[in-house]
């Protein structure tokens, strides 16, 4: 009888000791993801239809651009996030169709959301009955929704509106895309999406999702000063990237997407970017961007 009492004690103190090992540990977990680096963090993930882009500011502000076309993106962010946020700052469609939108319903009904922005209707462009759906669920959910185009900045950081702008670093973007009708001519190849460069310090780096070579052509008669990365939704060919768009930008890293690789003929633009600084994210799956405002890393994971 002794000893029976004896193992129930001993039980009892396995399981508190236990309970007290796992709370430590997910306290010691909470607290490194706390002291993290300064440092702006971009996973550029290959999910099914569009790619999505995860932003992940100095301080802890987290931004989704896109999120493909099915659920595939709730276990790319649960692998990215610490598993014990359900929160994100802000969502953004690039694109307004299902194939960009399909994978942030799922978000929207899995995650804490504060705002979203969406692409500014120009040009009364078409949409799919998804991206109706996206809209429809973001007016359901109550989120603040803002419309962008090429006069909107945002402030990740700190959502401080252009007029209310402090001269601390902050992470932020300048939306390249789209612009007016009366500045630009749009038509069913070139439409209407979100091109946007977002900056941290000296560092830069510009998304140009799935811009046809007209549309890039506008952007590189738009901007003349560099950018450290340059991430494009498509193939590395000279068919599918503007000569123009690499000239004016001058790019140190470029991500991409394609099933299969191009010849070094058809890439002649890419001539003066490193075949080493070039990433395929069909192959790889992720690329993460780091930038300490100085300095730009990046790896496959």
């Amino acid at each position: 009888m002794i000893k029976g009492i004896s193992n129930k004690i001993s039980k009892r103190w396995l399981i508190i000791g236990t309970s007290v090992l796992v709370v430590l540990a997910v306290a010691g977990f909470v607290w490194l993801q706390s002291i993290r680096t300064h440092e702006l963090e971009i996973y550029v993930m290959n999910v099914p239809g569009t790619p999505a882009v995860l932003i992940r500011t100095p301080n802890d502000k987290r931004i989704l651009i896109n999120g493909g076309s099915n659920s595939e993106i709730i276990k790319r962010l649960t692998d990215t996030l610490p598993f014990y946020s359900k929160h994100l700052d802000m969502v953004i469609a690039a694109e307004p169709n299902g194939k960009a939108t399909s994978g942030l319903i799922d978000v929207l009904n899995r995650y804490l959301v504060d705002r979203a922005g969406i692409v500014a209707d120009v040009q009364n462009t078409p949409t799919d009955i998804v991206y109706d759906t996206f809209l429809k669920t973001l007016h359901d959910l109550k989120i603040k929704t803002q419309e962008f185009h090429t006069s909107n900045e945002i402030f990740f950081d700190n959502d401080t509106p252009d007029s209310e702008a402090t001269s601390e670093v902050t992470t932020k973007a300048d939306i390249l895309f789209p612009a007016e009708p009366k500045d630009f001519q749009y038509s069913n190849a070139s439409v209407p999406e979100i091109i946007m460069r977002i900056k941290y310090d000296e560092t830069s780096i510009l998304l140009t999702g799935h811009a046809s070579q007209k549309v890039q052509k506008y952007i590189a008669s738009k901007i003349k000063d560099p950018s450290d990365v340059l991430v494009a939704f498509n193939s590395a060919a000279n068919s599918n990237l503007a000569r123009e768009l690499i000239a004016s930008t001058s790019p140190t890293y470029l991500i991409y997407k394609v099933t299969k690789e191009p010849t070094k003929e058809k890439t002649s633009n890419l001539a003066g970017i490193l075949q080493e600084n070039r990433f395929n994210i069909h192959e790889t799956g992720t690329v993460k961007i780091v930038s300490d405002g100085k300095t730009i890393k990046i790896k496959n994971i």
